[in-house]
């Protein structure tokens, strides 16, 4: 590292004794080197984070009795045009399948009906309690889907 200006300067630290001067020298390096080390050693600069292309995803009910709960998914166009895509299932939710889960066993995703399986562009991470779409074929969305386990149920209703 080269350094092309060297400063000294008296420092009066007089706090305990009027006696008590020093001179300190202060390296400054050159401007002109530390842009050409910034140059080359680039520091990585934060992803921004466009709020069009974020997953809007919402306990709208809680399941009651025989009736399901309900969780919207809104997807922003861009966002589904672009063919891939993930959403988490709110905590609530999360919580409810992992205390459920822990007795019942796994939940199970299916289409509304409770019988059809899911499209294969969606896959359900069960440990995570995450949804991923890839390669969402064109008129795909909107799709309900179901999550049930044991007694409970939530219709996740995934729009754009």
């Amino acid at each position: 590292m080269m350094f092309s200006k060297v400063l000294t300067f008296a420092v009066a630290s007089c706090l305990l004794s009027p006696l008590c001067l020093k001179a300190e020298s202060v390296v400054i390096p050159d401007t002109c080197e530390i842009l050409r080390q910034q140059q080359s050693n680039p520091v990585p600069k934060l992803r921004q984070t466009d709020p069009s292309l974020t997953v809007d995803v919402q306990l709208q009910s809680d399941p009651a009795g025989a009736a399901s709960g309900v969780i919207g998914v809104v997807v922003p166009a861009a966002l589904a045009s672009s063919g891939t895509f993930t959403f988490l299932l709110p905590e609530k939710v999360r919580t409810d399948l992992s205390n459920v889960s822990a007795t019942s066993g796994a939940e199970k995703v299916t289409l509304l009906d409770g019988s059809s399986p899911i499209p294969d562009c969606l896959q359900y991470d069960a440990q995570e309690k995450i949804f991923k779409f890839t390669d969402i074929p064109a008129g795909t969305l909107p799709l309900t889907v179901l999550i049930t386990n044991g007694s409970q149920s939530w219709n996740v209703v995934i729009t754009e």
